[in-house]
């Protein structure tokens, strides 16, 4: 979660008032029909498969994390004893959103438990609340209750006001921690029945309400994860309608919204999960009061997401940051769909579906359920992923139990606790299963349990047994997803339904269901491309909804028909979910996406062309060209350090501090500075003439802020948020001839700034103009 100021750039240019809510405010308060409702996590439980081993792997972990590590900031901050160690990371003393992850896991032990009723996580939870609660009551008698001290927050604030945007008190976004914490209480007192939660939360509640517009709104000059749609969930549970009349004021100065009202799309490097939340809480406001305008806003920006911003995988972003419309081909990266936005655009379209009981939800989910969220846990470890790499060549990074608490962590932590709350929906008639996954539902209003086994993807299909202690009536709805083109079977206690279900579509058995019926379905899986749509010979390869990886260190070309999959990439005998290419080279290997574990470089995106055609000729070119722009480049070296290499770095005489290398990225070395931190290379000079300084970074680099400078004159200040994704780039720095004008050397230093990190430097030189 990198902090930007996106949100406050766009106030700037587009001088927002207001204007979608101003006038708007607890206006309506009806709330509109749903099409679907879905069951409560306490009505789902998983059965065997690989969805209910990922649930207990994060079991383990929600169960094996120490609550004095979770409670160290807060009780330190709240001048209490602190036993125990800190965790690191991002939660780590000093870091400036410590005291998120607890909020996230509050809300996954609540999901947990009504997932699974284990009471021994629900004890656990209950004395986190009764510590936070010790916390609040030490800090005094206002509500407040954080991570940071009070006095960092009255600083922060005031800096705001006046219109310094600096990190005062070390703190870049409070509201983000602040609505994991309360979003945490609140799902204790939802989900668990925990009265002290509540009364904790509504303490906190009331020390913000006192704050004014201009005080809000300061406060809302970075990331503020929902701390909208909190509003709106506190006043759902609570009748007090000084809490929506809150959230409807946080809408109201909140300038994302501005352009999605007059469907503009403004998307084009916004910090992605800064503003999903936004529009969650603006579908939050649409389900409590009917206010058709949050409604156009949701679909609007929905719709821009899903099919202009979506790759093979169904997630977004590069960068942490969306790009233009439909320009995806240059955006792989090792840091593609952060998996936070994964969680929210699932979270989003989930309503989506409530509201319409449209397919094309249902297939999204499906898509991005199971490769934007399924492949970012190892269940052996239980760890997860911040980024889902899409460029080739690079691996998953998984956390460590106390030493990362990313974002990432804290919502894959939701994330597997609550796999139960969208496979099954109804409405008053019917049933409807939307994802394929081992479980069994429990639908009180019928008098119904309805049990489903399968082993899907493995198992191209799923069975679905009644059980009813009498006959009832009721309609079962089932998922025909888009990529069954192969056509789906349906069958009723063995005797097959002619009726063709229709790719894309619900299939509906409506009858009077008796104990021990039996519903098959059979969903053939078939191989597909899904081209970039800029780039139809850049693609990833599917089957069914799956996205296929293949083990790699390179980018991947290949010679072959790209609109006939199936003619070169074949099954492996004995391998389920495993194909080889067959007659093309290289011979490749390919297998789901969410399979690839620890240690496994692996490409996604493939290059296929058919041979001499004209596609093909043009990358060739293109090629060439990119080979004697880098070979005139060299020409003009005069001197170059070799990073990380010892020799070379200590013969141009390295100095820092808070600096480290890395590596290798695609086959390269780097060097990069903490915050604070800075190094620097002697380079050969010539004497006499103009020189100029050429730096190579990684495009993928976001959240970078640093001053490069020679012999102490500032050259120039870079701040990247991954403007050339999955790609080396250099910059060419002209040196002024006074600066070196009868030196033989130079020294050239590069320093983090502004709180932030330097970008990785992966080469430096002097060079001829």
């Amino acid at each position: 979660m990198t902090i930007h100021s996106i949100t406050l750039v766009l106030a700037l240019l587009i001088g927002f008032t207001g204007r979608v809510y101003a006038d708007n405010v607890c206006a309506g308060e009806e709330s509109p029909q749903m099409k679907l409702e879905p069951f409560a996590l306490s009505q789902v439980r998983l059965l065997d498969g690989p969805c209910l081993t990922a649930q207990q792997a994060d079991m383990r972990y929600l169960l094996e994390l120490e609550p004095d590590r979770l409670l160290y900031a807060y009780r330190q901050s709240a001048g209490l004893p602190t036993p125990g160690k800190p965790s690191g990371g991002w939660e780590a003393p000093d870091f400036p959103i410590r005291g998120s992850f607890l909020g996230h896991y509050l809300s996954a032990c609540a999901q947990m438990y009504a997932s699974t009723g284990d009471e021994t996580l629900k004890a656990k939870a209950d004395a986190l609340v009764a510590e936070l609660a010790r916390c609040q009551q030490a800090f005094g008698d206002d509500g407040y209750l954080s991570a940071h001290p009070r006095a960092e927050f009255d600083l922060f604030l005031s800096e705001r006001v006046k219109g310094n945007y600096g990190t005062w008190g070390g703190w870049h976004c409070p509201l983000y921690m602040f609505h994991k914490t309360m979003a945490g209480l609140l799902e204790q007192y939802q989900l668990c029945g925990n009265q002290q939660a509540l009364e904790v939360v509504e303490k906190l509640a009331g020390f913000f309400l006192k704050f004014n517009m201009e005080e809000c709104k300061a406060m809302f000059g970075q990331e503020h994860g929902g701390f909208v749609e909190f509003w709106h969930n506190l006043y759902a549970e609570t009748g007090n309608k000084q809490y929506l009349e809150m959230g409807e004021r946080l809408l109201a100065i909140e300038p994302f919204l501005a352009p999605l009202a007059e469907h503009q799309d403004k998307l084009d490097k916004c910090h992605a999960n800064s503003n999903i939340p936004v529009v969650i809480g603006a579908a939050r406001n649409y389900e409590l009061t009917g206010n058709e305008q949050s409604r156009a806003m949701v679909d609007y920006f929905a719709g821009l997401v899903m099919n202009t911003r979506a790759y093979a995988t169904g997630g977004t972003s590069t960068g942490e940051a969306w790009r233009e419309a439909n320009r995806l081909a240059y955006t792989l990266s090792d840091n593609n769909q952060e998996s936070c936005t994964s969680y929210n655009m699932l979270k989003l379209t989930h309503k989506q579906l409530c509201w319409t009981g449209e397919v094309r939800y249902a297939d999204y989910q499906e898509r991005l359920f199971f490769n934007g969220i399924l492949g970012t846990q190892n269940p052996q470890t239980s760890m997860l992923i911040y980024y889902m790499p899409l460029a080739s060549g690079f691996k998953k990074v998984f956390s460590t139990p106390y030493d990362s608490m990313w974002c990432c962590c804290g919502t894959g932590c939701e994330s597997f606790a609550k796999i139960g709350d969208s496979i099954y929906y109804h409405d008053k008639k019917n049933l409807f299963v939307s994802l394929y996954i081992a479980s069994q539902v429990e639908w009180p209003g019928k008098g119904v349990r309805v049990e489903q086994r399968t082993q899907f993807p493995e198992e191209q299909g799923s069975t679905f047994i009644i059980h009813a202690k009498q006959s009832v009536r009721f309609g079962l709805n089932l998922h025909a997803p888009y990529w069954a083109a192969g056509g789906v079977e349906v069958r009723v206690n063995g005797k097959k339904i002619d009726e063709p279900a229709q790719p894309g579509a619900w299939f509906r058995i409506e009858r009077r269901w008796k104990e021990g019926d039996k519903v098959q379905i059979a969903l053939p899986m078939s191989l597909h491309a899904h081209p970039m749509p800029d780039d139809a010979n850049l693609m990833a390869l599917m089957y069914g909804p799956l996205v296929l990886a293949t083990p790699t260190e390179q980018d991947v070309l290949l010679m072959a028909d790209p609109e006939q999959v199936d003619t070169w990439l074949k099954p492996v005998d004995g391998k389920a979910l495993m194909f080889r290419t067959v007659g093309v080279q290289p011979e490749l290997v390919f297998s789901p996406l969410n399979r690839v574990m620890d240690d496994i470089a692996y490409g996604v995106y493939v290059r296929v062309y058919k041979p001499e055609s004209a596609e093909y000729q043009k990358y060739l070119d293109e090629q060439r060209a990119k080979a004697e722009k880098l070979k005139q480049q060299e020409a003009r070296v005069i001197d170059r350090v070799a990073i990380q290499d010892e020799a070379s770095e200590a013969a141009h005489h390295l100095q820092g501090e808070k600096t480290a290398t890395g590596g290798p990225v695609k086959g390269k070395s780097y060097r990069q500075s903490e915050p604070e931190g800075w190094f620097s290379w002697d380079f050969k000079v010539l004497p006499d003439q103009p020189m100029t300084l050429l730096i190579t970074y990684w495009g993928s680099d976001s959240g970078c802020d640093f001053a490069v400078s020679v012999d102490g004159h500032k050259i120039t200040e870079e701040r990247f948020i991954a403007e050339f994704p999955s790609q080396f780039f250099s910059k060419e720095y002209p040196i002024p001839q006074e600066w070196t004008q009868g030196k033989e050397k130079a020294t050239v230093k590069i320093e983090a700034i502004h709180g932030a990190i330097s970008g990785r430097i992966f080469g430096c030189a002097t060079m001829k103009p």
